[in-house]
């Protein structure tokens, strides 16, 4: 079992009109068997934390990596997460 990060983001368009990717979330799924079953884990999680009943409504593009070094991971999340609640 391994430890996946999965990141959601949204397709918005700026200013100008150009398409860009927006993260909206980071998730850490840890003991999952495969990145296919991470990616359905968080997609229940991030539902529940946002308390929305489809995910694809606020993000359309998941992104899914294998976190090999969890404690750098820990520190850029709690980081990214202090950020987000003082914006």
């Amino acid at each position: 079992m391994a430890t996946y990060q999965v990141r959601f983001f949204k397709t918005l368009l700026s200013s100008d009109g150009h398409p860009f990717c927006c993260l909206q979330d980071v998730l850490e799924i840890r003991n999952a068997d495969t990145p296919d079953s991470a990616v359905a884990q968080a997609e229940q999680e991030y539902e529940r934390l946002h308390n929305v009943s489809q995910w694809n409504r606020w993000a359309d593009i998941i992104e899914v990596s294998e976190v090999t070094c969890r404690r750098a991971t820990r520190r850029r999340a709690a980081a990214r997460m202090a950020a987000a609640r003082a914006a």
